[in-house]
């Protein structure tokens, strides 16, 4: 168990879909990165094209612990020197170049978010009449939890006396890395004032590596000396991909096909304006579930006697050899909880709301709200996000200040700034200058290529209004 709680420090340092990219989401010249927070995005898009050559994003955040004094560039630049504040003694002064990890001990739910994504060539077109076409290429990875009993704080836990029983609610986390080619449609409809937009994501999802782990009833623990854990009655769900990992020779390989779909609404106010003066949109984001059925077990450890769990033995052996050492501690059998040689991984699914509001040319103020939604008992568990984020934006230059509250606790602020085809940006750019406690981060950078004459018919703000004409 303190081996698992250092990993889940670790994740700030060493990790890499981001949050949400807000910064290459919200703008009117954000292409097809718009569809991926609203596959409506495009009836309203400023470019007839655009074009992603690459971009990559990463983020990293949980309320369980912190490193103490630091920023990303300084805890990358020192991460050997990682040592845990309890270890701490007082008589030897903390060097400037150590990192001290620290734990949180209030009694709220823990949650530790790991999210990393690659998009590869990916286009948008949009038609004359007002339909919009796309495809997209995307690498996805995530780690996830967000609902860690606070017992399990490292003072609560290591503090609690040898042979003494604490009571462990159930909670989950998940992993997966997956890829997806996915399809865009939009279609803009016409209405007095503005319009409508109706747009959908379909996701063709190839899964390489999946794990989860779901405690599925609290359970009495007790720590006793020798590094092991004693358990009462634990009923213990979980599964695994089995793929060539360890070694000298590490390789992904698919082991499991799956679909996704996003579905979005926009609804468009026009007023006096050339382009429009409010949107308001809404859209369900990453619905499904990938079937993982190649090189895939599926696990029930479910027993009603006491279980004592060997620490060190456990972490001293390969991934594959602790799936039968788990078995072979509930139930004197490494085979017997093996239950299925397949198992489904649901996507990180979420219900968002974003509204768009034009202050005067060229200076827009922009809202989004995010809401995960689980699919399945296994999936992958979103963020959920509030943020509000005015903007400057003209075709060549655009600058954007999200501000973020994430999972209704952490309140962030980022910082995105786009050069003609290039876009750098983050979610939370404080982790990044300054020293402080150290808990997320969050970055962004992407690449595109759009057309360079913004002309009436080519996407551009109208010159004048078209007027419509109405029978009587």
């Amino acid at each position: 168990m303190r081996y698992l709680i250092f990993v889940c420090c670790l994740f700030i340092v060493f990790s890499a879909h981001a949050q949400e990219q807000l910064g290459l989401r919200t703008d009117n010249y954000s292409g097809i990165h718009g569809s991926l927070l609203n596959p409506s995005h495009n009836v309203t898009s400023l470019f007839r094209w655009d074009l992603n050559l690459v971009s990559a994003g990463f983020s990293a955040q949980t309320n369980y612990g912190f490193i103490k004094n630091t920023n990303v560039f300084h805890a990358i630049q020192n991460s050997d020197n990682l040592i845990l504040a309890q270890d701490v003694e007082n008589s030897n002064p903390i060097g400037s170049n150590d990192l001290v990890a620290d734990f949180n001990g209030n009694k709220k739910l823990k949650y530790v978010s790991v999210l990393a994504n690659a998009m590869g060539p990916s286009l948008m077109v949009q038609l004359k009449n007002g339909h919009s076409f796309g495809f997209f290429t995307n690498v996805r990875s995530a780690v996830s939890s967000h609902d860690i009993p606070y017992v399990l704080n490292y003072s609560t836990f290591f503090d609690t006396p040898f042979n003494e029983f604490i009571d462990v609610d159930a909670f989950k986390i998940s992993t997966m890395v997956w890829s997806e080619f996915g399809l865009n449609y939009a279609a803009k409809i016409e209405t007095n004032e503005g319009y409508f937009g109706l747009g959908a994501n379909l996701k063709f999802i190839n899964a390489y590596e999946a794990a989860y782990i779901n405690i599925k009833r609290s359970v009495l623990s007790a720590q006793i000396q020798g590094d092991t854990m004693l358990f009462q009655s634990p009923h213990l769900n979980y599964g695994v991909t089995n793929s060539n990992l360890e070694g000298e020779d590490p390789s992904l390989q698919s082991n499991g096909f799956g679909v996704g779909v996003d579905l979005g609404f926009t609804y468009v106010y026009e007023g006096n304006e050339d382009h429009y003066k409010w949107k308001l949109g809404v859209s369900l984001l990453d619905l499904g579930q990938i079937e993982l059925s190649r090189n895939a077990e599926e696990h029930d450890l479910n027993t009603d006697t006491l279980v004592v769990f060997p620490s060190k033995q456990f972490q001293s052996v390969s991934n594959q050899d602790r799936i039968h050492l788990l078995s072979e501690i509930g139930f004197a059998d490494s085979t017997a909880s093996l239950t299925s040689s397949n198992f489904r991984m649901g996507l990180p699914g979420a219900l968002s709301v974003q509204a768009d509001y034009k202050i005067m040319e060229y200076f827009y103020v922009n809202g989004v709200f995010i809401q995960r939604i689980p699919m399945g008992a296994n999936s992958i568990r979103r963020n959920n996000l509030m943020a509000v984020t005015p903007r400057f934006e003209h075709r060549w230059f655009g600058f954007s200040m999200p501000i973020v509250l994430l999972n209704y606790q952490k309140l962030s602020l980022g910082t995105s700034v786009r050069l003609a085809f290039l876009t750098i940006g983050s979610d939370d750019v404080g982790s990044f200058f300054g020293k402080k406690d150290l808990d997320s981060t969050d970055f962004y950078i992407a690449l595109k290529v759009n057309p360079f004459n913004l002309g009436l018919n080519l996407g551009g703000r109208k010159s004048g209004k078209n007027v419509k004409c109405y029978q009587f």
